[in-house]
């Protein structure tokens, strides 16, 4: 195997204004807090090149870092990389590693540069980026990789949160990440309440997927998971409505949903204790976990779990979005159908894909990585561009 060597690297802030303000229990933005990382490699036998693009996104206060502190990490970085080789994926994490600990790099902007060297070296092999991840040519008989994501609804007014339900729905999207676990100025617990009646009324009978960013108690996440029931809605799952594990694990117990970590699934062995613990599900990130190497390594151990998943990303462009749809597409195997048999001998059940983001920016700039349309993304073997 010949060795590849880092031939440019760029970095450069990536701030896309969104279509309207995304709040959650933590906090607001209004534009995306990212920075863009262009990685060009060659094969040092053959000559040939190939370049990748990867996002860093910060999603302040859920991130500890922001985008100057992503900025100024990377831009030091780039000067590490450039003309380093590698060989192999233990080379690559080899190399990575070392820069990271000496620019001091978050898993934010490893995830960033990680997804970049990935895409420029699937295209230099001319595979597609999952190839890399450990999918097999043979896994999946259909041709074209296909998922169905959901569509958030940020916090906002009750009723403009039942419009936003309404106005996406006419463009075929039918599941809506609802977020919950409002602050008191914003209406607390009762705001939340008002915002599931109000979609109830407006948008009867749609299917939700309840996220409280970890602003919720055990008894409210429980309450309104039985309010949204009473009013005729689907929820499909609770994702992170409170921060500790107990209460996840208690709620994942209790109710018949999966009830999945995100802010406190971050690394590998977080996420063993939690499943030790019995929380039920998780939510798989790239700027937490670090890249798509460590995603997919945490997604195969929640498979082997048999815990649920779900592919997430911060507030990301279609280039952070194309990189977890290649994970996605790791950890999915052959063709995925409902199964009554025994959980240890049951198929991957398939993986809740919350991979929205793109269209909730008033611009998007980049092409490819996949086809969007409605809510169903078509994975491309080219990474965006």
């Amino acid at each position: 195997m010949a060795a590849l060597r880092i031939i440019d690297v760029d970095v450069e802030p990536l701030s896309i204004p969104l279509r309207e303000p995304f709040v959650i229990a933590t906090g607001r933005i209004d534009a995306t807090r990212a920075v863009l990382v262009r990685v060009r490699l060659q094969d040092e036998l053959t000559q040939r090149r190939g370049t990748g693009l990867g996002e860093a996104a910060a999603l302040p206060p859920v991130t500890s870092c922001d985008q100057p502190d992503l900025l100024r990490t990377l831009t030091a970085a780039s000067t590490a990389l450039l003309g380093a080789s590698f060989t192999g994926l233990r080379g690559l994490r080899d190399l990575i590693d070392g820069v990271a600990g000496d620019a001091g790099l978050h898993l934010v902007a490893r995830a960033g540069l990680e997804s970049a060297l990935l895409f420029a070296w699937a295209q230099l092999l001319g595979v597609p980026m999952h190839r890399l991840l450990g999918s097999q040519p043979n896994d999946d008989p259909v041709r074209a990789f296909q998922v169905e994501t959901d569509i958030t609804i940020p916090i906002a007014a009750p009723a403009h949160m039942a419009q936003l339900v309404c106005r996406w729905r006419a463009l075929g999207f039918r599941i809506f990440k609802v977020k919950v676990g409002r602050n008191d100025d914003d209406g607390g617990c009762e705001g939340d309440v008002d915002a599931i009646d109000a979609i109830a009324s407006d948008a009867p009978g749609v299917r939700l997927r309840l996220d409280g960013n970890a602003g919720q108690s055990e008894a409210q996440a429980r309450a309104l998971f039985l309010r949204a029931l009473e009013q005729g809605l689907t929820v499909e799952l609770l994702e992170q409505p409170t921060p500790d594990a107990a209460p996840l694990a208690a709620l994942s117990t209790s109710l018949p949903i999966p009830v999945i970590a995100d802010e406190s699934a971050g690394t590998y062995n977080d996420v063993v204790a939690l499943a030790a613990a019995g929380v039920s599900g998780v939510n798989l990130k790239l700027v937490k976990h670090g890249g798509p190497l460590e995603a997919a390594r945490i997604g195969r151990f929640a498979r082997r779990r048999h815990l649920a998943l779900m592919a997430g990303a911060m507030v990301e462009t279609r280039v952070g979005l194309a990189a977890m749809l290649h994970v996605v597409r790791a950890l999915s195997p052959g063709r995925q159908r409902p199964s009554r048999t025994p959980a240890a001998d049951r198929a991957p059940s398939p993986i809740a894909i919350d991979l929205d983001t793109a269209f909730l920016l008033a611009d998007d700039p980049f092409v490819g990585g996949y086809h969007a349309h409605g809510p169903w993304l078509t994975l491309l073997a080219d990474g965006p561009a």
